[in-house]
């Protein structure tokens, strides 16, 4: 498959912001249990791959709120 579809770029605008909240909630949290900054950095990391594969590598070196250039 080459193009990218619709629905995978508008669900991962959506959830990009969300699972980077949730990450530094991870990371907050399990500041004084075991694990916490690893598992904090692996949600963050997924959050990284999922808008990659979403919308490629230049989407990557644009700030999160810009539009696409035209």
């Amino acid at each position: 498959m080459t193009g990218r579809t619709l629905l995978l770029e508008t669900t991962t605008r959506v959830l990009f912001p969300t699972v980077l909240v949730f990450s530094l909630y991870l990371l907050f949290v399990g500041h004084y249990g075991p694990g916490g900054g690893f598992s904090a950095g692996l949600v963050a990391g997924l959050a990284f791959v999922l808008r990659y594969v979403a919308g490629g590598s230049g989407v990557l070196a644009r700030p999160c709120g810009s539009a696409r250039p035209s």
